[in-house]
């Protein structure tokens, strides 16, 4: 990926690496994984009075219900409602459904991967002229990487 940076590309590369024994160690059974929408952030959620209705589902598939949080949460990040848009999602999820504190610990670690995802997202659509967004994306996921590999070496 061009937009990648040597060291930038090197940090995600080690990063995916311990992603991927953290998501293995999470595991998959029905209480952290099964049919998620995947794409679930705020502009597929339509509002109609008291009614929402979410759309999208090109997505949607088999992953962990911590990711949905995640991409649900994304766009929150840095703002001072975070933390209000974070515990307002959880407490509408515990409506419907069980999450553990185990799972919630891993939201950071979702956060992270959603904002992976949206890098190559972004870097597969060239057309859309999201460039300058895209590297303060890189900037940012890279940050997040550094703590994360910080916090997995601490552990």
């Amino acid at each position: 990926m061009p937009e990648l940076e040597d060291p930038e590309r090197k940090l995600l590369s080690a990063t995916r690496e311990s992603l991927h024994a953290a998501l293995t160690a999470h595991g998959r059974d029905g209480a952290t994984y099964s049919l998620i929408h995947a794409d679930l952030h705020p502009r597929n959620v339509l509002v109609d009075g008291e009614r929402l209705h979410v759309i999208d589902f090109d997505d949607a598939g088999f992953g962990w219900h911590a990711y949905e949080l995640a991409v649900a949460l994304f766009s929150y990040q840095g703002q001072a409602c975070f933390e209000a848009a974070r515990e307002g999602l959880i407490a509408g999820y515990r409506s419907e459904r069980r999450l553990d504190e185990s799972t919630l610990e891993l939201l950071p670690t979702f956060l992270l991967i959603r904002g992976l995802a949206l890098i190559g997202w972004m870097h597969d659509r060239p057309e859309l002229g999201l460039g300058p967004y895209l590297r303060v994306l890189i900037r940012s996921v890279c940050e997040q990487a550094e703590a994360y590999r910080g916090g997995a070496a601490g552990t």
